[in-house]
């Protein structure tokens, strides 16, 4: 959305989506590029169900977007265009084609996109919108930014390969109880893999890891299948098995 009328129709809709059902927000959903792996009109319902509750809330900060879109506009946007051509000045060339040697696998866009916001530093960053773009914090740490961008690239690579193995592992595989460590292995390895294949793509070690992630087990074990020649897929896959029979040893 690039306009303030585009705005005002996209609340509008979530406000009729409140008072009737989903579809009139659903046209906004239905087109994105993981709406073949995921069940969008069980989504769209759960966060209606979720927000709900929150009505007034969520309808101010629709009006909030729309009564600040100029301001943004003229004072935000500047910062955040100045931080992108930092960004793009810096970012390692043919990093499409390094993931797609590394893995095998084809990336199925043309280009990858960040998209940078300016509000929200302590909130989630790193958020797929499709399978050319991710949203993150404008001013981070921009070592980490850099690789981030690179492993965020390698998890749109990888997806359409892993992701019916993902969603089964998340369905199948019970949240574990290990102090300092995520619960979900799913999750966990998935991440844990991506980080493993951007040490390749980048040839040095990366700062695209949370310590939550058992990132120092996952790596070791997906070293050891590595030597197996075994492509990105079966990693994951063995990558889990391994990985369970390591914490139950523990």
């Amino acid at each position: 959305m690039q306009t303030k009328k585009e705005y005002e129709d996209y609340f509008q809709a979530w406000r009729q989506a409140l008072k009737e059902d989903y579809i009139p927000v659903k046209k906004y959903y239905s087109a994105h590029d993981y709406s073949q792996y995921l069940n969008m009109d069980e989504i769209l319902r759960n966060a209606i169900h979720t927000i709900k509750p929150l009505e007034s809330i969520f309808n101010r900060i629709g009006e909030i977007y729309i009564n600040n879109f100029y301001t943004y506009y003229n004072v935000i946007w500047p910062i955040l265009s100045e931080k992108s051509q930092q960004l793009n000045e810096k970012i390692e060339n043919g990093l499409i084609e390094r993931w797609e040697t590394v893995t095998g696998y084809k990336f199925l866009k043309d280009r990858y996109y960040v998209v940078l916001f300016y509000a929200g530093k302590q909130g989630p960053s790193w958020n797929n919108l499709s399978f050319d773009k991710n949203s993150v914090f404008y001013n981070d740490e921009e070592e980490c930014m850099l690789d981030m961008i690179s492993h965020e690239l390698g998890i749109h690579v990888l997806l359409p390969h892993l992701g019916e193995l993902f969603n089964k592992y998340q369905q199948e595989i019970s949240r574990i109880d290990v102090p300092d460590v995520y619960g979900n292995v799913a999750y966990n390895a998935f991440e844990s893999l991506a980080t493993f294949y951007n040490r390749k793509v980048l040839n040095r070690g990366t700062h695209d890891f949370y310590e939550g992630h058992d990132m120092d087990k996952f790596l070791a074990i997906y070293s050891e299948l590595y030597d197996d020649n075994l492509d990105p897929l079966n990693m994951y896959n063995e990558g889990v098995k391994k990985y369970l029979e390591t914490i139950r040893q523990i």
